[in-house]
């Protein structure tokens, strides 16, 4: 079902049994990256189409970009953005307004509720409040011009991690399974899996404790 006032672009498919909510934009097209020297507007690359499949929810005013897919019983809350070439797990659970860049990829029943850089891995049943971020300062460039298509390395939070309310990842860094980043804390290094890290900067002080569903 697509409720009324939401775009569909051109090559984006929607399930006959998924849910498009009013005003969401379905496959927003990608433009070319426009250099110093060239015009401001630069023509639409050729859309490749973004897929909501099968009892999925994507709720009013999700922002949607080309080549994304949201796979079955995924849910996606109102005010959300996804990014081109994004993946959202089956059964996966974006909460209201958060924000995943591009080429990110979600596992199953994982449940997103914050800032998700570009390139970030969210492995099945993981948990994240907080914000995965880049560092900022590694990003391979062409003159002076960043190259988009040369992301930094990304976090990588493994099933079941939980990364807890306004915590922030940064930059190739993986939160093992099950481990825990307390609220507020700021992870710049590895996580061993099963650990519970808290602080500026997050240092681990004992086990995990069990996720709360």
């Amino acid at each position: 079902m697509i409720e009324p006032g939401a775009i569909v672009h051109a090559s984006s498919t929607v399930a006959d049994d998924a849910y498009v909510g009013s005003f969401a934009i379905i496959g927003h097209p990608r433009r070319k990256v426009p250099r110093r020297t060239d015009a401001l507007f630069e023509a639409w690359e050729k859309p490749v189409g973004s897929h909501i499949r099968s009892k999925a929810v994507v709720s009013a005013y999700c922002h949607i970009d080309d080549g994304a897919v949201v796979e079955p019983y995924a849910w996606v809350g109102s005010r959300c953005r996804i990014g081109h070439d994004t993946r959202v797990g089956e059964g996966a659970q974006l909460y209201y307004s958060c924000q995943v860049y591009d080429r990110v990829d979600i596992g199953p029943r994982a449940v997103v509720g914050g800032f998700v850089c570009n390139d970030a891995v969210i492995e099945a049943e993981a948990q994240v409040f907080g914000n995965l971020i880049h560092r900022l300062v590694d990003a391979p460039s062409t003159g002076a011009d960043p190259r988009p298509d040369e992301s930094e390395e990304a976090p990588r939070v493994e099933s079941a991690a939980v990364v807890g309310m306004g915590a922030t990842v940064i930059g190739g860094v993986t939160v093992g399974v099950g481990a825990y980043i307390g609220a507020g804390a700021v992870l710049t290094g590895d996580a061993e899996a099963g650990t519970l890290y808290v602080g500026v900067p997050a240092r681990p002080v004992g086990p995990a404790p069990r996720p709360f569903r």
